[in-house]
């Protein structure tokens, strides 16, 4: 049963509850790879990342899920990462 349709509301897909989390800070959009996470690289010419504990389950739908941080790093950082 899904409750929501049935009342005529309208829920907001994952992107849009994590930009409104996320606020004024800057997130990491990649739309070819189809990332949208909330990290940044720390410096111009660096490849130092701060970001938030991924999450998994129910807080990941407004934190960075568990799985696109590790695919984003396989990605972008493959075989060069340090936590």
């Amino acid at each position: 049963m899904n409750i929501p349709k049935k009342m005529g509301l309208k829920i907001p897909d994952q992107n849009t509850v994590k930009k409104l989390v996320s606020k004024k800070k800057k997130r990491f959009v990649d739309e070819k790879n189809k990332f949208d996470l909330d990290l940044s690289y720390i410096g111009p010419h660096t490849r130092i990342i701060a970001m938030g504990y991924p999450a998994q389950g129910a807080e990941a739908i407004y934190r960075n899920a568990m799985s696109e941080v590790q695919r984003f790093f396989q990605t972008y950082h493959k075989n060069n990462i340090k936590v």
